[in-house]
């Protein structure tokens, strides 16, 4: 039937009229109709009319992104590096920019936070961007690659004659290296020595102690390699002898070990109870073997060599086990 009542609903109750209506007629085959039961029961359906449609939730506009900081700040151009990109509004599928390519190892660790394993690429000063959602920020000159220098590997001296030998770095062309050496660390008195484009050099030098690098003019400029403690003729203290597995007979051990450089007087053999435990027992030997009744338990020993300049370097420590 037409509606009963009609309105908007405010939250207080709602006024039924219960007289003066007409009951909706039972649709199907009824062979009666029943009659109106005016106030003694009524039966109503409620019905939404006009009413305005909800407000739909608004779609959240995503943060843009922004690079506060990159650490480090270079690297060397060969690559392999993990930069970190800290800022905001990075999504996790964010992409990064590397002088306009796009890098294709890129970790979204947060919304904060993005770490990048920076790929080969020539010395040069680049822009840095993220993409996050559609957006894009580009932070310019943020990052640089710079070359590889070479690498001084350790000097072979025989007598009066040093050979040096290095490894020749890369990123930018090589127009030639030079050595330079001086008397205190940095000092470059001596030198620059040319080479050419070798990787090495075999000279007569005077007795002492000299600082020495490889200089490398390239075309991105002059690149210095590590520098390197030559002694000529001047004693040292000793290196470091090659401790052999411990050979082990009941309770008798034997050790030995490889003869040291710089001339060792004798050698001390010390015992600990751990790696890194202090020293319990050290014993001195005048060769390069030693055997010796221990007590039961575990050790760990190692070999220093000496001379009238001191106590040379430690050997390898090895691990044993008396029963």
């Amino acid at each position: 039937g037409p509606p009963v009542a009609t309105g908007l609903y405010t939250g207080n109750p709602i006024a039924v009229p219960m007289t003066g209506l007409s009951a909706a007629p039972v649709i199907g085959n009824a062979p009666i109709q029943p009659g109106h039961t005016s106030s003694t029961f009524g039966a109503f359906v409620i019905l939404a009319l006009g009413a305005p449609p909800p407000t739909p939730t608004p779609t959240p506009t995503p943060t843009a992104p922004r690079i506060d900081a990159i650490a480090p700040a270079s690297a060397p151009a060969a690559g392999g590096a993990i930069v970190t990109i800290s800022g905001a509004g990075f999504d996790p599928g964010a992409t990064v920019q590397l002088g306009g390519a796009p890098a294709t190892v890129v970790t979204v660790v947060n919304s904060t936070t993005i770490r990048v394993a920076l790929p080969t690429h020539a010395p040069a000063t680049i822009d840095v961007a993220v993409t996050s959602a559609g957006q894009q920020v580009v932070r310019p000159a943020a990052f640089r690659y710079d070359p590889v220098p070479p690498h001084l590997g350790p000097a072979a001296v025989s007598g009066a004659q040093v050979r040096l030998e290095w490894e020749p770095g890369g990123g930018t062309p090589v127009l030639r290296y030079g050595i330079v050496a001086g008397m205190a660390p940095g000092a470059s008195e001596f030198g620059p020595f040319p080479v050419g484009l070798a990787t090495e050099m075999n000279s007569s030098v005077g007795p002492g102690r000299y600082y020495a690098r490889v200089l490398a003019e390239t075309t991105w400029g002059l690149l210095s390699s590590n520098e390197l403690i030559v002694d000529v003729g001047v004693p040292t203290v000793p290196g470091a002898p090659t401790l052999s597995p411990a050979v082990i007979r009941g309770r008798s051990v034997t050790l030995s070990w490889t003869a040291a450089s710089g001339n060792p007087i004798t050698y001390a053999v010390i015992a600990r109870y751990a790696a890194a435990g202090p020293p319990i027992t050290a014993v001195p030997v005048a060769g390069t073997w030693l055997t010796v009744e221990a007590p039961p338990g575990a050790y760990v020993v190692s070999v220093v060599g000496v001379n009238a300049l001191g106590v040379g370097a430690e050997s390898n420590r090895v691990a044993l086990i008396v029963p």
